[in-house]
């Protein structure tokens, strides 16, 4: 990724057929955002693995079942390519719409982003980095993103020579269109609407208002808390869970999951050694423990109990 490369964040090093980087500074890593990749890899993004590399973390993106966009540019008719920015910009709203991850760690250059051969799916790379580190401004991302499509019709004249790759070209050097505004555009000069948003499913629609959950510790030294805005929330010590709690060795590895499902939050007991327990505000006492596997709606006030931690609910 070259602007992070320049902004001295990471380096990117050969490692076969896949893509890899090397952070140089491992306080620059969010475990968040890497968590995040791993638990939605069946999305747009290109599974990853952290490894260490002379004492720095080493991610490696499993790229080599896919083909970068440099590879294919030639091979691609026009109608072909205007799908595939589309699906491409499909990819940034869903990194901008995630709330974890920012679209200004994802590599933009050609080489770095993939397609399916089969669907013209686009696959991407996102450098899980905190966000802080990363000075890079969302409009300065879009005027990167921009330059960089430019740049790739300009590229190849069977391309740039087509009526409708031209009139994207054209919206790409408006400075007022955002990302989203190209996209609609995009959408239809490929027919799959006339002009209109596309129509939300009821599905979208009921994670659309997906109200946050908020678990706060009431007795420990330090104060922890974990927001939750996704369906399914895993609770646990294990490291490749949404919810980490390191602060507890009674918690067990995979402890409970967090659910949102018909406009109510439950919490399931995953087969914990210690038990889950539920207080409402209204009561003194904690009643016996959740069956494993049992659905328990949760409700604003309420006590949470992980073993021998302590959670106020509230949303």
């Amino acid at each position: 990724m070259a602007s992070l490369t320049e902004m001295g964040l990471l380096s990117e090093i050969n490692c076969v057929q896949n893509k890899a980087y090397i952070l140089n500074d491992n306080n620059n890593f969010s475990l968040t955002g890497y968590r995040i990749l791993q638990s939605q890899e069946k999305s747009c993004f290109i599974k990853c693995a952290k490894v260490r590399y002379n004492g720095h973390i080493k991610l490696i993106y499993f790229s080599s079942a896919y083909s970068s966009l440099s590879d294919i540019l030639s091979k691609l008719t026009p109608d072909n390519f205007i799908n595939v920015i589309a699906n491409l910009l499909s990819a940034i709203q869903e990194v901008q719409n995630n709330g974890f991850l920012t679209c200004t760690n994802i590599d933009i250059s050609p080489e770095s982003i993939f397609v399916e051969s089969n669907t013209l799916a686009v696959k991407i790379i996102c450098i899980p980095l905190n966000q802080i580190n990363n000075h890079k401004t969302i409009a300065e991302f879009q005027n990167d993103f921009k330059t960089m499509l430019i740049r790739l019709i300009q590229s190849c004249p069977r391309l740039s020579a087509d009526e409708k790759v031209s009139s994207i070209s054209g919206e790409l050097f408006n400075g007022v269109l955002n990302l989203q505004d190209l996209y609609n555009c995009i959408l239809c000069k490929t027919k799959r609407h006339h002009c209109e948003p596309p129509q939300e499913t009821p599905q979208s629609k009921e994670k659309k208002k997906q109200p946050e959950l908020t678990l706060t510790t009431t007795r420990t030294l330090q104060q922890h808390s974990f927001k939750i805005t996704v369906p399914v929330f895993q609770i646990g010590r294990a490291e490749t869970l949404e919810g980490v709690i390191d602060f507890s060795k009674a918690v067990s590895r995979s402890h409970c999951e967090i659910i949102y499902e018909n406009s109510r939050y439950y919490v399931i007991d995953s087969g914990s050694t210690h038990g889950t327990y539920i207080r409402p505000r209204a009561n003194r006492y904690y009643s016996g423990r959740i069956p494993v596997n049992e659905k328990r709606e949760l409700h604003n006030g309420d006590y949470l109990k992980l073993a021998d931690i302590e959670f106020l609910v509230s949303f």
